[in-house]
């Protein structure tokens, strides 16, 4: 070998000792990518199987509720043929009467939003200019509140 070249090693060698130990890195580095590999596939979900699920629950409740009022008509058909006798009612239906009423409250909310906001009804642009306003008072709201907590730091 020539002299340069020694020069060169031992100046590669004394920069980073491990500079010529390319099978430890090699094998280093493909552990690595497996490891990748692996994790990629463990982290990999569904990115609409939350939204599914969460439907699916809408969607049972609102089969639970229909079928309540169903057996509510039913009742108020039947009269007063069993007014004598005795009726239970769990705690677990009970909670379950409880969520349906949250969801049917849920539910007139929503509607009542939807009819305020139903643009068929609407014959000019004040709500257009109403939202409007309020988007741009609350962005120099959040940037006046910004400055103020940067000058109390």
């Amino acid at each position: 070998m020539k002299r340069q070249a020694k020069i060169d090693i031992q100046r590669a060698l004394e920069d980073d000792p491990s500079v010529y130990q390319y099978d430890e890195i090699y094998d280093s580095m493909k552990e690595d990518k497996q490891k990748k590999k692996t994790l990629a596939k463990a982290d990999k979900t569904s990115k609409y199987a939350k939204n599914l699920i969460r439907n699916a629950a809408v969607r049972k409740l609102e089969n639970d509720r229909h079928f309540e009022r169903q057996c509510q008509k039913e009742l108020e058909d039947e009269g007063d043929e069993f007014a004598d006798k005795e009726s239970f009612i769990t705690s677990s239906y009970k909670n379950k009467l409880e969520e349906l009423a949250v969801l049917e409250e849920e539910h007139k909310r929503m509607a009542a939003e939807e009819k305020k906001n139903d643009v068929t009804k609407k014959h000019d642009m004040t709500d257009f200019y109403r939202n409007i306003l309020s988007q741009r008072t609350a962005d120099v709201a959040s940037v006046v509140a910004k400055e103020k907590k940067e000058k109390a730091e």
